[in-house]
């Protein structure tokens, strides 16, 4: 993946642990950096918003939409936050 984990650590200031846990929970590193960006965005924590996705059914863009995002925002926000760290 063109996305690795040392970059979402230096993107977002998080410690290991926290991408492990999501990780473990079978997100894709894109993933992950899509559910920090919109934890960041929205105040909300991470394990509420993997709990809104995985648990509730929810979408990545009907999170994102419900967070007042338009959808392709996120993905371009948590995209260009990360190629930022390349």
């Amino acid at each position: 993946e063109r996305i690795t984990a040392k970059m979402i650590l230096a993107r977002f200031g998080v410690e290991e642990k926290a991408v492990a846990s999501l990780t473990t929970q079978k997100f894709s590193l894109r993933e992950i950096a899509l559910i920090l960006t919109l934890a960041e965005h929205s105040g909300i924590n991470t394990d509420q918003l993997s709990i809104m996705h995985r648990d509730k059914g929810l979408s990545w863009s009907e999170i994102a939409y419900n967070l007042g995002l338009q959808p392709a925002d996120a993905g371009k926000i948590a995209g260009k936050s990360i190629e930022k760290q390349q």
